[in-house]
């Protein structure tokens, strides 16, 4: 059985330009381990009739509801006590609650407000959920075959809160399934011809013993396909998902970087990735490299040291030989990476800024900065009219 999830994220902030909701995603990506769906994402301010019509929505139509913020001391934090009164729980406080809240404030030599008894407020039949980076404890509410569960806003707070539910409770509730995601990214085509090419494997997946469902998205530059599958382990899982892609690579012509994005790129695994597209006469290569960059050459975080511009242009040499190819070199200094030897005859070569901080500071500390990897594609054969 599937267990649905929804995520209620409250706060009036997060209506407006200047707040983004960041927590939801990672909620999502907990659930996701746990093969949970998250089948809705709302946001709400701070008005407590209209949180109320959200928690009674979401109870009736997911066996689980993550709400995040609004568990602070401070008359605009509704959560706690709107969802008490949905469920028709009481509140009454938890001594306990409270003096852990008394402690923290003299730990800093302070007297707690008394606004902060606010906190210490739980509905009756409540679990607390431990917070060890604030003052306001989650709670873990069963009603029936559904569970609320409120966390506070603070994502410092709330991360370490929701992976202990994974390991525990939530662990003990999901349907015993893993769920794997992955993107496929395309380029050469546009969205309507990458869905076109695709729209056949649709059936098969879904007959598959794991199905695998897909969701094609536009982005600038290239498409991406988003494939994903729930299996009883992640290995079967993953197992179905890299036979997709594979069936993705055969009719796009392309090579995903499902395949060949290497996170953590080495020199050999770079030269490796490029041997393996086994490029014909008629086609062309692409080669995508981003990471930290310097005077001296790209920064290769695996293995702690800079390649060359020299070394690199041997390597797609040697990947791509005298096939059209383009190169683009996404990193700071990415100018250095324009030598004679990266020049060479049916080959372009595109260099960019890497985004970072605003200073470069010397790139002192690259593997801080950035991961280095590299994205190989196999583009389609030019057309001839």
């Amino acid at each position: 059985m599937t267990l649905r999830a929804e995520i209620l994220a409250v706060g009036s902030e997060l209506l407006t330009p200047s707040r983004v909701d960041t927590n939801s995603l990672f909620i999502t990506e907990q659930l996701n381990l746990l093969g949970i769906e998250v089948a809705f994402k709302t946001i709400v301010g701070d008005d407590r009739e209209e949180l109320a019509n959200e928690v009674r929505r979401g109870l009736e139509r997911v066996d689980l509801l993550v709400c995040s913020g609004g568990l602070g001391p401070t008359d605009d934090d509704v959560t706690r006590e709107v969802v008490a009164d949905v469920l028709n729980r009481g509140l009454v406080e938890d001594e306990r609650i409270a003096s852990r809240i008394r402690a923290r404030f003299e730990s800093r030599g302070m007297k707690m407000p008394d606004i902060n008894r606010r906190q210490a407020m739980v509905p009756v039949g409540a679990r607390l959920i431990e917070n060890t980076n604030g003052t306001a404890p989650g709670l873990w509410i069963e009603d029936g075959d559904r569970t609320v569960v409120l966390l506070p806003g603070p994502p410092r707070e709330l991360k370490p809160m929701m992976a202990s539910l994974v390991e525990g409770p939530l662990r003990e509730r999901a349907p015993g399934l893993s769920l794997v995601r992955r993107v496929i990214r395309i380029t050469g085509r546009t969205e309507s011809h990458t869905e076109e090419a695709v729209r056949p494997l649709y059936a098969e997946w879904a007959g598959r013993p794991v199905p695998i469902a897909a969701t094609i998205l536009a982005s600038l530059g290239q498409i991406e396909l988003h494939l994903s599958a729930r299996a009883a382990s992640q290995e079967v899982a993953e197992a179905a998902v890299e036979a997709a892609s594979r069936g993705v690579s055969e009719v796009i012509r392309l090579t995903s970087d499902s395949s060949l994005d290497l996170p953590e790129a080495t020199e050999d695994g770079i030269k490796d990735a490029l041997l393996s597209l086994e490029v014909g006469h008629d086609d062309q290569c692409l080669v995508y490299l981003t990471s930290h960059g310097s005077e001296d050459g790209l920064y290769l975080a695996s293995e702690d040291r800079l390649l060359s511009p020299g070394a690199l242009a041997g390597i797609v040499d040697d990947g791509c030989g005298d096939q059209p190819t383009v190169v683009i070199v996404s990193a700071c200094h990415s100018g250095t990476f324009l030598t004679d030897e990266m020049r060479q005859p049916n080959r372009v070569v595109l260099t960019a800024a890497r985004a970072r901080p605003t200073t470069c500071s010397g790139c002192s500390n690259p593997s801080t900065q950035y991961r280095t990897s590299v994205r190989l594609l196999q583009l389609p054969q030019k057309r001839t009219r």
